[in-house]
This record gives C-alpha cells, sequence and structure tokens, in this order.
C-alpha cells in the first residue's frame, strides 16, 4: 500500500570534519544515514531527507602521516567555506523553508573542519540578518538565523573569529 502522505519535510544537511570524505565506507557516512533513521522514528510523519556535504577532508590515507595534514586540510576548509557553497545553502534554506511559515525543518551540522566550513559560508549571512533584526519593526523579522538549527560539533575555528557573533 502506499505510504500516508508526510505533513512536513524534515532536511538535515551535514559537512563532515578531518580525516572523512564522502565515500559509502566512511564512517561519518554511516553514521549520517543512521542519524537519519533515528529522526525518522522520531518524525514519523515527516518526508526526512538529508545531504552529506562532502569536501576531501581526508587527503593521506596512510597511518600516522595523515595528521601531518592538519594545517592543509584547516586551510581547505577555510577555502570550501569561501567557495560557492554559500550559493548551495541559501538554495537549500529557500527551497526547505519557502516561507516563514513553513512547517518543513532545515537543520545544519558541521564537525569539526566541516564547523569550520559552515562558519565561513554563513558567518557574514548571519551578522547581516542580525543587523537586519536590530532595525526591523516585523517581530518575525528579528534575528533569524540559517534554516531552524545549525549545530557547529568541535567547530576547528579560532575563538576570536566567533567575537562579532557573540
Amino acid at each position: 500500500p502506499p505510504a500516508a502522505p508526510s505533513t512536513y519535510r524534515y532536511v538535515v544537511l551535514f559537512i563532515h570534519g578531518w580525516h572523512h570524505n564522502a565515500a559509502a565506507d566512511d564512517q561519518n557516512v554511516q553514521a549520517f544515514h543512521s542519524a537519519l533513521h533515528a529522526i525518522k522514528s522520531w518524525r514519523p510523519m515527516a518526508d526526512v531527507r538529508g545531504v552529506y556535504i562532502g569536501w576531501r577532508g581526508a587527503s593521506l590515507p596512510l597511518p600516522g602521516l595523515r595528521y601531518l595534514t592538519f594545517w592543509d586540510r584547516k586551510n581547505t576548509s577555510d577555502e570550501v567555506g569561501r567557495g560557492g557553497l554559500l550559493e548551495f545553502l541559501l538554495r537549500m534554506e529557500h527551497a526547505a523553508k519557502p516561507g516563514l511559515n513553513s512547517a518543513n525543518r532545515l537543520v545544519l551540522v558541521g564537525h569539526s573542519f566541516g564547523a569550520s566550513v559552515v562558519f565561513n559560508s554563513l558567518a557574514h549571512v548571519y551578522m547581516r540578518r542580525f543587523v537586519d533584526g536590530l532595525y526591523s519593526t516585523k517581530a518575525a523579522d528579528r534575528f533569524m538565523g540559517y534554516g531552524d538549527l545549525t549545530v557547529l560539533i568541535n567547530p576547528a575555528i579560532e575563538a576570536m573569529r566567533y567575537m562579532p557573533l557573540h
């Protein structure tokens, strides 16, 4: 029988960190699939969708030597975040949350250097939306972030870069 119609979409975006990539056997990819299944069990009426955003966080597969890639991968995460990802994230937000009263949910998670990617992509968007919210007279426009929730897990960024947003 056909499945019952979903009442809303629950979209999760995940950007991995150092020592990971988008290979099917990557532990982060497998954990992401498990997380999507868990969300579906918590939200049975939701059409749960996941987007695993991969970048080359793992550049040397050799044990021991892979730790020598820290600064190179850190610089790469900065560049990935300043590249075309911002346009993708904004388009995804518009598609997942077409209106202020949308029942859809959009969650963005970045881990380690993936959190750096998220921060580098969205920091100026957050600042712009925060400043716009300060001067808005509409309650709905005040302090709008990205989607419904952005989580930076163990972000590999300098604390001073976060200070303007704090």
